[in-house]
């Protein structure tokens, strides 16, 4: 993950509440370092491969989002609220 930055205010760094934040970031940063979001067509049996293109980088990004949330909820774990 060369060449990835990702800044953070002071304050920010210590609250809990911008950890989830920051961990769905970082999950970007794998995301494009292991080109996960790349086989959209395989993983999804084709289902999106004939929408036109301003549908398509729709549910491509969508996709990429939900990457990096799977990725920050991997990460930082069950909310406590959720206990």
């Amino acid at each position: 993950m060369r060449g990835n930055v990702i800044r953070v205010s002071g304050p920010d760094a210590h609250s809990p509440l911008s950890w989830s934040i920051l961990a769905h970031e970082f999950g970007h940063a794998i995301e494009t370092e292991y080109q996960l979001s790349a086989d959209l067509d395989g993983r999804t049996a084709g289902r999106f491969a004939k929408l036109n293109p301003h549908l398509r980088s729709i549910v491509e990004s969508h996709y990429r989002e939900l990457i990096a949330d799977a990725i920050a909820a991997h990460a930082m774990g069950l909310a406590r609220s959720l206990r």
